[in-house]
């Protein structure tokens, strides 16, 4: 009996092992697909959103309360960070703490965030929270569709006032985010 029992738990010993790598493998392949998944998604909502025309008169409302059309905000080509409230506040904060460490100094007047906060209370508490030096943007209601997505975007606007460059990050992927800031970074500065 003690023969048997040599080769027997070894042997059980082996099988668990076996299973339990090959659940981490299924599960590093599930993970993969579904950033993958999430990553051609994007890719195609990003191109259906580029060279999409914005009305110049689409009006956004400042922190002071002020109302300016976009023609008033976007005198040159800048960056737009857009966003629903309703989305994935830690993946903003992610995605925001990003944007505050690629641009700084005299590249905050080429970066806005448009967002459809319902209050201005919100819009500050937001802005303390995530140390944005950037100008933020609510947009109304009734303006809403024309901007704001179920997901977060960026795009580069001009005085053509089409969404150029657009870009839809990857929760967690901060070197493709780096990337991306970086190249319109440099575009903006041209």
């Amino acid at each position: 009996m003690k023969k048997y029992s040599l080769v027997f738990y070894p042997l059980i010993i082996l099988n668990l092992l076996l299973i339990f790598f090959l659940s981490i493998k299924r599960n590093d392949v599930s993970s993969d697909l579904n950033k993958n998944t999430q990553f051609i998604t994007n890719f195609y909502n990003s191109l259906l959103l580029e060279d999409t025309k914005v009305e110049s008169k689409t009006k956004l409302i400042t922190v002071s309360l002020d109302t300016l059309s976009l023609f008033e905000i976007a005198d040159h080509s800048m960056l737009f960070f857009i966003y629903s409230s309703f989305g994935c506040s830690p993946c903003i904060e992610k995605i925001l703490q990003e944007l505050n460490n690629v641009f700084s100094g005299s590249d905050l007047e080429n970066v806005r965030i448009v967002v459809d906060y319902n209050s201005t209370r919100d819009v500050i508490l937001f802005i303390q929270k995530n140390h944005i030096q950037f100008p933020v943007y609510t947009i109304p209601v009734d303006n809403s569709a024309n901007l704001i997505k179920p997901f977060p975007y960026f795009a580069l606007i001009d005085s053509t006032f089409s969404f150029k460059l657009v870009f839809i990050p990857i929760t967690d992927d901060k070197a493709t985010l780096n990337s991306y800031l970086n190249i319109v970074k440099s575009k903006i500065r041209l």
